[in-house]
């Protein structure tokens, strides 16, 4: 595959922020399916308050694009740059919104996943749902590395 330094370029600053609003509608529809006042809002209330949520996620996103790119590239040296672009973005997407609960939750990224409950005491169930926010940024981070992949052999 060639690649083209200034697709790279491009790659890098298209990249992070589609994988952060991917990632901030996956928490939007994530609160609105699991919190009764969420459903209650309208999506007028939902817009701007997504806006905003997104305008933070980018503080993450771009950090998280550098630890991607250096894996990308580690995935290029070995000729797997396309599969390695899913696994470096769902890796980074995975620690970005892992470190973004952490500082939402002042350093208690278990007790802010479950809620505030001690992860020993939850079910399977209860503790699959508690990972479902880094899921979700994995899932972004790994659509986010496709389209970083695209740009990046422009």
């Amino acid at each position: 595959m060639q690649i083209a330094p200034r697709g790279v370029f491009a790659a890098f600053i298209i990249a992070p922020a589609f994988a952060a609003g991917v990632c901030v509608l996956g928490m939007m529809i994530h609160f609105v399916m699991t919190d009764p006042q969420g459903a209650a809002l309208p999506v007028g209330a939902l817009l701007p308050m997504a806006g905003r949520i997104w305008l933070g996620a980018l503080i993450f996103a771009y950090p998280a694009g550098l630890v991607f790119t250096a894996l990308w590239l580690c995935f290029a040296a070995l000729r797997l740059s396309g599969p390695g672009a899913i696994l470096a973005g769902a890796a980074t997407g995975f620690g970005a919104v892992a470190v973004y609960v952490d500082r939402l939750n002042e350093g208690g990224i278990l007790q802010g996943l479950a809620g505030g409950q001690d992860l020993g005491a939850l079910t399977l169930a209860q503790l699959a749902g508690a990972l479902v926010l880094p899921l979700i940024g994995a899932g972004a981070g790994s659509l986010g590395g496709l389209v970083f992949s695209m740009f990046a052999r422009r």
